[in-house]
């Protein structure tokens, strides 16, 4: 699901970036996707950090901190962005360059909060899984 997401939103953003849309309706899109990739980030990485918590993975905590951290100041830049389009009104307030790497820079965040949360720590814990059966006489 988090990988259908993801791509939705990569192409959405492609086409705006190609598309023949006002500012203002490019800034409406971009607010919406990055909130979505925002949030979504963050639920990936709570609930696989409550995974790291249960199997008391150290290291892979810490990863996911760090993922954490970067989202919280990427919300963090959004946030006053937007804040100060909605003060002022005005879409030529918004550096749309500076939305656009925006995008990008949420966009890259998350798959790399995908990647590592799918890869990395799904298979840590179908290997614990796996392992559990093993020491238990049972197959997987």
């Amino acid at each position: 699901m988090e990988n259908t997401k993801y791509l939705e939103i990569e192409d959405r953003f492609k086409r705006i970036l190609d598309s023949n849309y006002s500012e203002e309706e490019k800034i409406l899109i971009l607010h919406s996707d990055l909130v979505d990739v925002i949030s979504s980030s963050k639920e990936l990485i709570a609930g696989y950090k409550g995974m790291a918590l249960d199997h008391e993975w150290e290291n892979d905590l810490e990863v996911l901190k760090d993922f954490e951290m970067k989202v919280n100041n990427l919300e963090r830049k959004y946030c006053e962005i937007f804040n100060n389009f909605i003060v002022t009104s005005n879409s030529s307030s918004i550096n749309m360059y500076g939305m656009y790497e925006m995008m990008n820079e949420a966009l890259y965040l998350y798959r790399n909060t995908i990647n590592y949360c799918f890869g990395q720590l799904s298979s840590k814990e179908k290997e614990e899984s796996d392992n559990a059966y093993i020491h238990s006489g049972e197959s997987p």
